[in-house]
């Protein structure tokens, strides 16, 4: 039931501006899928939320996101280590109804 973010920044060092997209291919990574127009020798910040559901089986996982800097295609694999929930995120829960 966490989140954790990851920020990724891309760096234009080419002559023409590029536009750079995001797109998760997990259900619980979430991605702003605006496309971000880099102006040449500019920079660009990508933002995924990680937010496995409290369902999640604890344990090793990937989240894939796929990233797209004008031509180029960056499908990236993020390894993601699920916690067993402890005792105070539940009471925490309940106390919070």
């Amino acid at each position: 039931g966490g989140r954790a973010y990851l920020s990724l920044t891309l760096e234009n060092r080419g002559a023409a501006p590029f536009v750079a997209r995001i797109a998760p291919g997990t259900v619980w990574a979430r991605c702003i899928a605006t496309p971000a127009v880099v102006p040449a020798g500019g920079r660009c910040e990508l933002t995924v939320t990680l937010a496995p559901p409290r369902e999640l089986t604890p344990g090793a996982h990937t989240a894939v996101v796929a990233v797209r800097a004008g031509d180029l295609d960056l499908p990236l694999t993020i390894p993601v280590q699920v916690a067993p929930e402890q005792w105070w995120q539940r009471a925490l829960r309940w106390l919070a109804g």
